[in-house]
């Protein structure tokens, strides 16, 4: 279709999943490096904004060039974001990534996330969930999230500062991630959904009305 070969550029989201890879690599027995180029070639003739950015790092094949893809999408206003990388090594998320003004939905899967000195959190952000995630330093997400689901996550101590009196958070889920510090849920007064799950070997007893009787909006509530 010719006047497809000029709208497809300015379509606002861009799904590279499982089923893109599985189609793609079907049809050849492609390098990486092939693959690479086949994405940076769409995101380099795309003209417009991209609102959501989906990307699918598949075990067998580690893509080339990721940092630049999200520089990209950086710079086009992307509103959500999902990246889930297979290959054993977590994937570090670029400095890019915290210039996204206008990010309000993140999702990582095997990533490392290392924030810029002095960042102060996102300013739109409102949905974070991220699995098998490292945070290496001190960082928060922004005032304006309201669901935090970590699964696996390790360094999530360094989110003490999501913390604090001024967070807006309503559903918080923390699934086998280690630390857990009391102190965080001294200002969680809007949590209307919360669950709390240790590992077997970690498990401490924990008193359920010091744990929840500053959450007065609460609806549903998980522990093990």
């Amino acid at each position: 279709s010719k006047t497809w070969r000029i709208i497809w550029g300015s379509q606002a989201e861009l799904v590279f999943d499982d089923v893109f890879f599985q189609h793609l690599v079907s049809k050849k027995d492609k390098q990486a490096s092939e693959v690479s180029l086949t994405i940076s070639h769409i995101l380099l003739v795309h003209s417009g904004p991209i609102w959501k950015f989906h990307l699918y790092i598949p075990k067998t094949l580690p893509l080339l060039h990721t940092d630049l893809w999200i520089r990209n999408i950086s710079n086009s206003g992307v509103k959500k974001l999902e990246l889930s990388n297979k290959p054993p090594s977590a994937y570090k998320m670029p400095s890019y990534l915290f210039s996204c003004s206008e990010l309000t939905d993140l999702t990582l899967d095997n990533c490392i996330l290392s924030p810029p000195l002095g960042f102060g959190g996102f300013c739109n952000l409102i949905n974070a969930r991220l699995v098998h995630v490292k945070i290496t330093d001190d960082m928060s997400f922004g005032a304006q999230l309201e669901t935090l689901d970590l699964k696996y996550c390790t360094g999530i101590f360094n989110l003490r500062g999501q913390f604090g009196c001024d967070n807006n958070i309503r559903k918080l889920m923390i699934t086998y991630c280690g630390y857990i510090n009391l102190q965080w849920f001294k200002y969680t007064r809007n949590v209307e959904t919360f669950g709390l799950m240790f590992e077997f070997w970690s498990l401490k007893l924990i008193n359920l009305d010091s744990l929840v009787y500053k959450m007065p909006k609460i609806q549903v509530l998980l522990l093990n």
